[in-house]
């Protein structure tokens, strides 16, 4: 893997099942802290720390190969992502909340999975 290599191809499974991903990227965030200021009068005091989910999302593409249907109703299963730069993203107890939108556009399906919990393996060369 090139070093300098930051965006483009991913891999994503489903419980195994290799996704095919399409479209123009995949979003995910790993469930760390979200923060905002606090403001006093004279400017920020301090912060405040609030939970989010992990989640990732993005466009499949809509083959005969994947039971869509599956997927679209995919409750507690494990998300593993393999970024770009190599770094290994997984999603724990996930399930499918997005729309499911699908489009004759460009022939895709929109997935999302929130989940319990998740973590990354940062890949270094």
């Amino acid at each position: 893997m090139a070093k300098n290599r930051i965006a483009g191809t991913i891999d994503v499974r489903v419980d195994g099942d290799t996704i095919p991903v399409a479209g123009d990227g995949w979003t995910w965030n790993i469930g760390h802290p979200k923060r905002e200021p606090i403001m006093g009068p004279n400017g920020p005091v301090g912060f405040k720390e609030m939970g989010q989910a992990s989640y990732i999302e993005g466009a499949a593409a809509n083959v005969a190969a994947i039971d869509l249907d599956r997927l679209l109703l995919a409750e507690d299963v494990t998300v593993v992502v393999t970024a770009p730069n190599g770094d290994v993203l997984t999603f724990f107890e996930a399930t499918q909340t997005g729309e499911g939108a699908e489009s004759s556009g460009d022939g895709t399906v929109q997935l999302r999975f929130d989940a319990m919990s998740a973590k990354r393996v940062r890949v270094t060369s």
